[in-house]
């Protein structure tokens, strides 16, 4: 599950990266758009770019308090990382602190300091309310059905051998998908179903039930049993 795409997609929110359009793929480039810059107001642009940002992050919103923290901590950690990534190349290209007249105008990334100190403070204020829900919704932190696929395989009691991860892993991922979507915590009476979504997928019923169950276990859902191994 991509949680970013599906937040983008369930909220009609644009990515962080086309809000703050600064570029990050050379020295040149950030130098030619700095002084394309000049041609405007520098300080509207900030105040542009932070308004816009503002604005998309309060489409996040849901009478559901717990999917509205979910949907700003998916979003603002996809912009932190998008920032975190351009202050390594600015300051790779030497560009913080680059003088556009003299050494005595500093010309940073038109709007960057305060656009990544914002996202910044946002992020770190989801976050703390992420993590502090995350126990009551594992669905918001599923393991990925591939590496999960690749332990039941290795385990010491695999009791269908035969089959490998290519078999297992697309089982488990009809199970994170039914279990995110619907958002279970219990997984006692949603087997059945899924194993019954799994009909197009090599193995019986009771060997894709194993298979639901142990990433039921992995996932942390009730209703599966404190044997993950």
């Amino acid at each position: 599950m991509n949680y970013f795409k599906w937040v983008c997609s369930r909220y009609k929110v644009l990515p962080p990266y086309d809000l703050i359009g600064i570029p990050g793929s050379s020295s040149e480039a950030m130098k030619d758009y700095l002084i394309a810059l000049k041609l405007k107001n520098p300080k509207q642009e900030e105040i542009s770019k932070l308004s816009s940002l503002r604005e998309e992050l309060a489409k996040i919103n849901n009478k559901d308090e717990p999917d509205t923290i979910f949907g700003r901590y998916v979003w603002l950690k996809e912009a932190k990382n998008y920032c975190d990534k351009l202050y390594e190349q600015y300051d790779n290209c030497g560009l913080l602190g680059y003088a556009l007249r003299n050494e005595k105008v500093f010309n940073e990334p038109v709007g960057f300091y305060s656009i990544r100190e914002y996202i910044s403070e946002k992020f770190n204020e989801y976050e703390d309310q992420y993590q502090k829900e995350l126990k009551n919704w594992p669905h918001w932190n599923l393991p990925d059905p591939e590496i999960v696929a690749r332990e039941f395989v290795n385990r010491a009691r695999n009791t269908s051998g035969q089959y490998g991860v290519q078999e297992i892993a697309p089982v488990m991922k009809v199970a994170a998908d039914y279990i995110f979507e619907r958002k279970i915590t219990d997984l006692y009476r949603h087997v059945q179903p899924i194993v019954d979504a799994c009909e197009e997928y090599a193995g019986s019923n009771n060997t894709k039930r194993e298979w639901v169950m142990f990433y039921g276990r992995k996932s942390r859902l009730k209703g599966t049993g404190n044997d993950a191994n």
